[in-house]
């Protein structure tokens, strides 16, 4: 395994992925150490409950153990390296994601398996000047965090990134999951915050753009997914997690409680607080 880094950023994205990966806590990650933490913090809270959607995506896929797979926007690359060692052991998995902590961390924690690379850089800047290199590109959770403009280029560097007759799988979330709704209605403007960084996805355009970029698409729905937490703290914790800190979700509801202000969040069957978000899954093809 090895690791490509730096990668050639324009000043746009470098802007905006940097401030991605500040944490407002803090205000500023000053060292490797403390960002080692910040990646592992993401791990601890995320990991267990996002691969549990992508598990049953990956299951659909016709993998061959020689395939080339890129996955974009990897985390901490825990399905990046089962990929690599269970699904394509006679293949290279090639993993990307923006924020150098999370990459740093993966690359410190799988740097026995040979056929894992990473790259740290967004999926667009990744796939730009790629031709027919992939056999399978694959993400979950990552393209609603990709605004409009950059998310067409993106889809456009995927298409001629793979080789003829290859596939992209992705599962994304589309509106607005209740949990952030309700903690948004806490503080005046929290929602436009959130909405700057994290954007709303619809199924139909996204359809509509694969659809231009040249892509057939071989099945697409919906579904909901609910991540069950045992209390309210770990769930606000797993939402500061996935969305880099910049929100202070836990202290924005706590800061509520001592305003006697409350937000109840919908519950399981067996009592667990959720977290439910509509995900939509698309499975496409580059014709051959």
């Amino acid at each position: 395994m090895f690791l490509m880094l730096p990668y050639p950023f324009s000043q746009q994205e470098t802007a905006k992925y940097y401030f991605l990966c500040l944490r407002r806590i803090s205000g500023r990650i000053t060292n490797m150490n403390e960002a080692r933490e910040t990646a592992a913090e993401y791990f601890k809270r995320s990991v267990k409950h996002q691969l549990k959607c992508y598990e049953k995506l990956i299951e659909r896929l016709p993998f061959r153990d020689t395939d080339h797979v890129f996955e974009l926007g990897c985390g901490t690359a825990e399905m990046s390296s089962r990929l690599a060692t269970e699904i394509v052991p006679n293949g290279q998995v090639t993993a990307c994601d923006p924020e150098e902590s999370r990459v740093r961390f993966a690359m410190d924690k799988f740097s026995n398996i040979p056929n894992l690379r990473f790259i740290h850089a967004t999926g667009s800047a990744a796939l730009e000047n790629k031709a027919d290199l992939y056999d399978v590109i694959v993400s979950n959770a990552v393209l609603h965090w990709i605004e409009g403009g950059e998310l067409e280029k993106t889809m456009v560097n995927m298409f001629n990134a793979l080789k003829s007759g290859g596939i992209a799988a992705h599962n994304f979330n589309v509106g607005i999951p209740e949990a952030y709704r309700l903690l948004s209605s806490l503080e005046e403007g929290k929602l436009n915050e959130y909405l700057k960084i994290r954007y709303v996805m619809e199924e139909e355009k996204f359809a509509s753009l694969c659809r231009e970029v040249g892509f057939s698409i071989l099945d697409a729905g919906k579904s909901e997914h609910a991540t069950e937490c045992e209390t309210e703290e770990e769930l606000l914790k797993l939402l500061d997690a996935t969305s880099y800190g910049l929100f202070g979700w836990e202290k924005l509801f706590n800061d509520a409680k001592d305003k006697r202000l409350t937000v109840k969040f919908s519950q399981s069957d067996d009592g667990k607080v959720q977290h439910v978000a509509t995900v939509a899954t698309f499975i496409l093809k580059k014709p051959t």
